[in-house]
């Protein structure tokens, strides 16, 4: 894939895709709903929980062999996402990004249990949040664009 030309990130059951706009797509083997079931047993999930998602989702970056890329955006339309984001945010940075996580990573060590006050709440949110994270910091994106969620067309 060229990770030089726009990419929309999207879950699908059980694995992550990223669709480069010139074409071609890339599929993570990991996805939400597989974290949110096998990994995350607590909502909050405990921290040695979000260790061993950063793990697998680390170990599926790598056999994908997608190359970092600094400052390029990512868009997306999964509404789980864009739940993080104030009402009518269009984009937000890897900062903010990085904020949020760091806010429920807080909450899972116990170390400040209201942290998590205002983000979206259960294991599918959480485990969504870990893999986009781990998108931007591992892949170089700056920004997070939030598009329209794309329907499959009903042709």
């Amino acid at each position: 894939m060229n990770i030089d030309a726009a990419v929309t990130l999207s879950f699908a059951p059980g694995r992550t895709l990223l669709r480069a706009a010139r074409g071609g797509e890339t599929t993570l083997a990991i996805g939400p709903d597989v974290l949110a079931t096998q990994v995350f047993r607590h909502d909050p999930p405990t921290s040695a929980e979000v260790e061993r998602a950063i793990d697998l989702i680390e170990e599926a970056l790598m056999a994908s062999a997608l190359p970092h890329a600094p400052g390029r955006g990512l868009q997306t339309g999964e509404a789980v996402l864009r739940a993080y984001a104030a009402p009518g945010e269009r984009s937000v940075d890897r900062a903010q990004v990085e904020g949020w996580f760091d806010r429920l990573a807080a909450a899972a060590q116990g170390l400040n249990p209201a942290a998590a006050q205002g983000l979206p709440t259960g294991p599918h949110a959480a485990a969504a949040l870990v893999i986009l994270r781990e998108c931007m910091h591992h892949l170089g994106f700056a920004r997070l664009h939030f598009v329209p969620p794309i329907t499959p067309d009903a042709s």
